[in-house]
């Protein structure tokens, strides 16, 4: 139960203010769209996009996706490992996701995200060092890459790609 709890502090942090804080970045998205949200933490920003599902590798947010009421709009899966067709979806987001994916599990991890939408728009932290910690001390920006490495994994897909104080943003 405590580490529900710990959870629950960090995800009411942290991804609330950071989807709303991007909001300008993912306007021109239309509402109606059928979008899949990557990392999707509390699944609040699902409640703009009515037709939006989202995806955390985090079970430990179960619990709260219901007490929010978006459990039925929110999955605990892996992102390189969700069961959905290509093309399923016309939109994939995520702000402040890729950053917490293990090294070997990025390339896969876009991979999903450019087989289950045709668009994409992805906000990464840049950071000079790993220092998030998680309840248990342990290292949650486990992918710290600098703007050259996070460039050369979308170079052949990106039509958007700026640096804007320490966050990549990026579109496809």
């Amino acid at each position: 139960m405590r580490e529900h709890y710990e959870w629950q502090i960090l995800a009411k942090y942290y991804t609330r203010d950071h989807f709303y804080d991007f909001l300008d970045f993912f306007k021109d998205i239309p509402r109606e769209a059928a979008v899949i949200n990557f990392g999707c933490g509390r699944g609040e920003c699902l409640n703009e996009f009515p037709e939006g599902i989202g995806v955390d590798f985090n079970r430990n947010l179960i619990p709260l996706w219901i007490e929010l009421g978006v459990r039925e709009k929110c999955f605990a899966f892996e992102a390189h490992r969700v069961p959905w067709k290509d093309n399923r979806f016309e939109w994939s987001i995520s702000t402040d996701f890729l950053e917490h994916v293990q090294p070997d599990s990025i390339e896969p991890t876009l991979e999903a995200m450019f087989r289950l939408a045709p668009h994409g728009k992805h906000v990464i932290h840049l950071l000079k060092q790993s220092g998030f910690r998680g309840p248990k001390g342990e290292n949650l920006h486990v992918s710290a890459l600098n703007t050259l490495a996070w460039a050369k994994y979308f170079q052949d897909r990106a039509s958007t790609f700026k640096q804007r104080g320490g966050y990549l943003f990026i579109s496809w």
